[in-house]
């Protein structure tokens, strides 16, 4: 009876030994970021400097570097990114960088993913070396790896440390995966009014393409009058320099938003139509 009590006291200690949530000298840190039509996940854990020399001592040039502390640094996407001309396929994957003294770093980013830093690590499941540009920058106690430079095409995927920047620049295919979506949900065909008036608002905003936005919002009209498909089709008429036939759309468009309460468009198509009519 006495060693089975020993037993769960033992076991009941374990267990609060092991739920014990207690501070790590290098937290986990986990990015998310949208490029375009492209979602960027990030995952590291980030030391600090602690008055130590980092680049050429704690982390040699020229080796291969975890890209920060505990586990392998993990970098996810869910479509296409190029590097240069080169393709990194949708997935999830380990990076590792080499250090260099000299003004660019490579990057290799690795399939295997279970990794305790470097430990392992398996040089023939590396699928893709690219290059970043280091410059000098103002002393960064915690390591950081960010997104930045966004635009609706392209950004940077950004190292800083001690007083060091690196920056790997990549691009996304926006146009061609926004094509790529308008086309699956047209084959799908489900609520294709609200469909095509999603790529008619695409043609016009992004792409300045008016005879698509045009043919998309008929479509969509076709299928069930909106006030939004209404008021877009006004927008593409008066691009097209069809001043008249917008304004006269645009109040049909203002119509069809009163009676549907529309109280967030309303006065907006009210500004507009008067801007318009000045002109």
């Amino acid at each position: 009876m006495k060693r089975i009590a020993l037993l769960f006291i033992a076991g009941l200690m374990g267990t609060f030994v092991s739920a014990q949530e207690l501070p790590v000298p290098s937290p986990m840190c986990k990015i998310s970021q949208v490029v375009g039509l492209t979602n960027i996940d990030l995952e590291y854990s980030r030391p600090s400097m602690k008055g130590r020399t980092i680049f050429g001592d704690l982390v040699a040039y020229d080796k291969i570097w975890r890209l920060g502390a505990n586990g392998s640094t993990k970098f996810s996407c869910d479509t296409e990114i190029m590097f240069g001309d080169q393709v990194l396929k949708p997935g999830k994957y380990s990076v590792f960088a080499y250090p260099s003294e000299k003004g660019e770093w490579k990057f290799v980013f690795n399939t295997e993913l279970d990794l305790w830093g470097e430990g392992d690590y398996d040089e023939t499941k590396t699928i893709l070396t690219v290059m970043g540009t280091s410059s000098k920058c103002a002393a960064v106690e915690t390591m950081s790896l960010t997104i930045e430079n966004i635009t609706a095409n392209s950004g940077t995927i950004r190292m800083a440390w001690e007083t060091t920047q690196v920056d790997v620049n990549f691009k996304v295919d926006t146009d061609g995966n926004a094509e790529k979506n308008i086309a699956e949900a047209i084959e799908k065909g489900e609520e294709l009014d609200k469909v095509y008036y999603q790529a008619g608002r695409y043609y016009l905003n992004t792409k300045n393409d008016l005879d698509k936005a045009m043919e998309n919002l008929d479509k969509s009209l076709s299928i069930k009058e909106t006030h939004g498909a209404m008021f877009y089709k006004a927008r593409v008429l008066k691009a097209k320099g069809e001043t008249k036939d917008a304004i006269k759309t645009a109040k049909s468009a203002l119509e069809m938003a009163k009676e549907a309460e529309a109280a967030g468009w309303i006065p907006y198509m009210e500004n507009t139509i008067a801007e318009w009519e000045k002109e």
